[in-house]
């Protein structure tokens, strides 16, 4: 990739500038979604010490989807290959779009039901992965970890593609009930697509979407100056499934599902957590956390916000650092 302006990396200059034009977005579109009371509505059964939440914008998601797109859509022009990753990214925020838009505008709190949600996002996996097969990515060439970037491991495309969906609905499950603390699923996916973004740089033909998690980083980190406690808008499910579909595609276009369940260890506990809760609920009538997703367990323990946002960035961090290591 040639530097901007001769001198700039070009990923650097794609996150400066998707975090400049996320940013500035924020100082328009925040107040058209408080004209147009598009708020928070927290549940009865939520946590009393959300309540003072009611009434804060959502939909804030839209800051960075539109970074990504004034940004990329230049790239794309330019010859890079970005298109896919934006439109799965795009394709997963519509429909946490169609989620936000029926519980707070139409007042209608079931919103979309888990079944649809996961057959529409089950679309979006499958034509994604169909066309990773067709497009040249590296979705047949599994990277096992401490083997090496360069020593893939090849695998049939009967099993890369059930693999691919399964973490592309995993993860972006996963970003989705993440979503629940101020600026938590903002600075989780912002080490995740640093972590990423690193990992890639290891192999030149990885620039594609080394290129797209750099976009993506700068576009969360302008969002996050108007998500950190207090928050003055929150991503909705616009937001967290958009995140999850653009970390979880150039994971698994670069063959990287392997990796990224390191890279992703915090959206692997969160969808674990309710797993194991439900499970066990069912089961025997008791419940293994004061309450699921994990965060908010540690909530009710008495930790504060923000320190559930450092722990938790903390340990993705950590492990981020770990897959770093495991792809060198």
């Amino acid at each position: 990739m040639k530097p901007l302006f001769g001198f700039l990396p070009l990923p650097v200059a794609v996150f400066l500038l998707a975090f400049a034009v996320s940013a500035i977005s924020g100082v328009f579109l925040i107040p058209a979604l408080r004209r147009l009371k598009i708020g928070q509505t927290v549940r009865e059964e939520g946590l009393k010490s959300h309540y003072a939440k009611n009434g804060t914008p959502m939909m804030g998601g839209l800051l960075f989807l539109t970074a990504m797109v004034i940004v990329g859509t230049p790239l794309c022009l330019a010859g890079y290959n970005l298109l896919p990753y934006m439109l799965v990214t795009l394709a997963s925020g519509a429909v946490g779009f169609a989620d936000d838009w029926i519980k707070v505008v139409r007042k209608n709190n079931k919103g979309v039901s888990g079944k649809q949600k996961m057959l529409l996002l089950g679309l979006v996996s499958v034509a994604f992965t169909v066309w990773c097969v067709f497009g040249g990515t590296d979705i047949a060439r599994l990277v096992i970890p401490f083997l090496g970037m360069d020593q893939p491991w090849a695998v049939p495309f009967w099993l890369a593609v059930p693999l691919g969906v399964f973490i592309l609905l995993a993860f972006t499950n996963g970003a989705n009930l993440t979503d629940g603390v101020d600026g938590l699923a903002g600075s989780v996916t912002l080490v995740v697509l640093t972590v990423l973004g690193v990992i890639f740089s290891f192999r030149a033909e990885l620039d594609t979407v080394r290129l797209f998690s750099a976009l993506m980083a700068g576009a969360v980190l302008g969002y996050l100056l108007y998500n950190f406690h207090p928050a003055k808008v929150f991503m909705g499910d616009t937001g967290s499934l958009a995140l999850g579909g653009a970390t979880a595609s150039v994971a698994v276009a670069s063959g990287l599902p392997i990796l990224f369940v390191l890279v992703g260890i915090v959206y692997v506990l969160e969808d674990l957590s309710v797993m194991i809760q439900v499970f066990w609920f069912k089961r025997t009538g008791r419940r293994v956390f004061r309450m699921a997703p994990i965060h908010h367990h540690f909530e009710l323990c008495g930790w504060k916000e923000n320190k559930i946002v450092a722990v938790f960035s903390g340990v993705s961090l950590v492990f981020g650092i770990l897959a770093v290591l495991a792809a060198m």
